[in-house]
């Protein structure tokens, strides 16, 4: 486990300026929480925050400012459910920008419907929303200087039984979703990490943390669950400042460095901390998996291993870009 002290001083050490980084799904929940601590150890950078909601946009921008004024904040309004806007958006930021340092995605949401691109909603927002708009944004994130990081918060460590035939999991039992979902994300990020070696990529589980992704439009079935989450975990919540504080570690420190590109390490490491093991198990491979404590969770190692060898990184990429081809065209 890395210490809250270890974490929030690393924090405090973030002395890169003019960082370029992009929130995904940072109006609530796990996005804002860390946006509004990133901002308060970056010296001058540039944020492009991305929501369905001009009404909470507006609320945390005025929050945001409180925290650090000298920050240009950028919405993009986007419901990240269709590939398509997610396409969208990041047009929208690849005309504004050359580099990118940071790409955080957190969006996300229980409901139990089919988006109008055929996808269930819960995978074309938390799995293949995000991998296409890390797909879009890898080449401006290969550019980046001094820190190129992308970061998924979603279940890294809870890698299982995964579902080639049905990477979409149109049919995959619920019961068995959440580590077919982990393991399409890593799986995922591999295949990036191999176009883009000078990148690297956190996958993280954040535990439980107090949001909103069961909603009202969740619908009647999952709601229950809202209140069994809340009584489940009413004694181990992880506070908003602790994720925060937490996720801007994994986006900052030096312990999650690219396979290659010692100019991108991020913030030195101090005391105990040292370069994590990534996904396959080696010190410094570039991408990594990460609990609620910023610890690595190898348990997920030899499964992953299984799948690798088996050729399903390529398999996983080769179904998504099936599925964006049938929805782009």
């Amino acid at each position: 486990m890395v210490s809250l002290e270890d974490v929030k001083s690393t924090n405090s050490k973030l002395a890169i300026p003019n960082l370029v980084a992009v929130f995904a799904g940072a109006t609530a929940g796990i996005g804002s929480f860390t946006l509004l601590h990133f901002v308060e150890h970056a010296i001058r950078p540039k944020i492009y925050f991305l929501g369905r909601s001009q009404e909470q946009a507006d609320l945390l921008t005025k929050q945001l400012k409180e925290k650090n004024a000298e920050v240009e904040y950028i919405f993009v309004k986007a419901d990240l459910s269709s590939i398509k806007n997610v396409d969208q958006a990041c047009e929208k930021i690849k005309q504004q920008e050359e580099s990118i340092n940071i790409l955080l995605m957190s969006q996300g949401a229980l409901k139990l419907a089919t988006t109008e691109e055929g996808l269930p909603y819960v995978t074309a927002v938390a799995i293949m929303g995000r991998l296409r708009m890390a797909q879009n944004l890898l080449p401006l994130l290969r550019k980046g200087q001094s820190l190129r990081r992308v970061v998924s918060v979603m279940a890294g460590g809870k890698e299982g039984k995964l579902y080639l035939d049905d990477i979409p999991a149109r049919m995959v039992n619920p019961a068995h979703g959440r580590e077919h979902a982990a393991t399409t994300m890593t799986l995922g990020l591999e295949g990036l990490a191999r176009q883009a070696p000078e990148v690297s990529f956190v996958h993280s589980f954040p535990g439980p943390v107090m949001t909103n992704l069961i909603r009202k439009e969740s619908g009647l079935m999952l709601r229950p669950l809202k209140y069994i989450f809340q009584w489940r975990y009413r004694n181990s919540w992880i506070s908003p400042e602790e994720t925060g504080e937490r996720h801007t570690f994994l986006c900052v420190s030096a312990q999650f460095p690219p396979k290659d590109g010692d100019d991108a390490l991020g913030v030195p490491l101090e005391g105990q901390l040292e370069v994590a093991k990534g996904s396959d198990g080696v010190q410094g491979s570039g991408v990594y998996i990460v609990d609620e404590r910023s610890e690595v969770c190898s348990k997920s190692f030899n499964g992953l291993a299984k799948y690798r060898d088996e050729g399903a990184v390529d398999n996983v990429w080769q179904s998504l870009d099936g599925e964006f081809k049938r929805i782009l065209g």
